[in-house]
């Protein structure tokens, strides 16, 4: 996936994926694990899962590949984790 900015948004998903500048290209099935963390006492986190991704609103989650090095960070439950300002002008996902 290559891209022109350094983050996307999925507004059906409410998802917003953040990729790390020196990352010049993430390869399919490159991303091997994913560590996913809520807010404790977060509104977006008692939101049913979000069925494009599997994981539950509110998470955000660290990208990692086969090395242990960190490739991007995904935020679902976009809108109440993340500022107005922040999601605004975002090159939607295609």
């Amino acid at each position: 996936m290559r891209r022109n900015s350094s983050a996307v948004i999925d507004a059906q998903a409410d998802a917003v994926y953040f990729y790390l500048p020196l990352v010049p290209h993430i390869g399919h099935g490159e991303s091997v694990e994913n560590v996913v963390t809520q807010r404790p006492g977060d509104p977006a986190a008692q939101r049913p899962s979000d069925p494009a991704t599997q994981r539950p609103s509110g998470a955000i989650a660290l990208d990692i590949d086969a090395h242990g090095r960190l490739l991007g960070i995904e935020v679902v439950g976009a809108r109440s984790l993340l500022r107005e300002s922040t999601i605004e002008g975002l090159k939607p996902l295609n």
